[in-house]
């Protein structure tokens, strides 16, 4: 993994923007998005979902970028679970649930726009209507 990759990949995250890195970086949108997705390729996921003319990360990506981002700063989280389980972590979709149904941590589950990590000592249950119900 080059770590220009990386640079290029945590400027779009930041900035959710391709153009927006390219013009940070004084590089053309074309090189971002290439070597994003050659990173992407090294990976074997994706960083970013491509939604109209910006990006949004997945959860895998920002769990990568953060964790990429805190090792090049030097800064450090206590209280996010090891990158590793997470990422081999199932993800849920919660428009695809049925009422009633539910599932044992770990896993994610993506409400809307929100991406919610559940841990392994907790589950999830969807109710009659379209919340969900975290119990420890």
């Amino acid at each position: 993994m080059k770590d220009t990759r990386l640079r290029y990949a945590l400027s779009a995250w930041k900035e959710l923007s391709f153009t927006g890195a390219a013009e940070q970086l004084n590089i053309s949108q074309s090189a971002i998005s290439q070597q994003v997705s050659v990173l992407e390729s090294e990976l074997g996921f994706q960083l970013f979902d491509r939604v109209g003319n910006g990006i949004r990360p997945t959860y895998k990506g920002s769990l990568f970028l953060g964790h990429a981002d805190e090792a090049l700063t030097g800064s450090c989280s206590m209280f996010l679970p090891d990158i590793s389980e997470q990422l081999d972590t199932p993800v849920y979709d919660s428009e695809k649930m049925k009422p009633g149904a539910w599932f044992q941590g770990p896993g994610i589950i993506e409400v809307r726009d929100t991406t919610i990590y559940v841990p392994r000592e907790a589950t999830v249950e969807r109710d009659g209507y379209l919340n969900f119900i975290l119990k420890l």
